[in-house]
């Protein structure tokens, strides 16, 4: 039951403002090909992506 609950944590999403610039790159590819850019989540990490240049 251990071991689930690790898996569950290492799964779980960071946060935005703490993704380096490489990490949050991947993130957009992610949801991109996954068509799911109107996600509010897809334009937070847009705007952070602005942010860092």
């Amino acid at each position: 039951m251990a071991e689930e609950n690790k898996a569950a944590a290492a799964a779980k999403n960071k946060k935005i403002n703490r993704l380096k610039k490489d990490e949050l790159k991947k993130k957009i590819d992610e949801i991109e090909q996954a068509n799911h850019v109107k996600s509010r989540y897809y334009r937070h990490l847009m705007m952070r992506a602005a942010e860092l240049g």
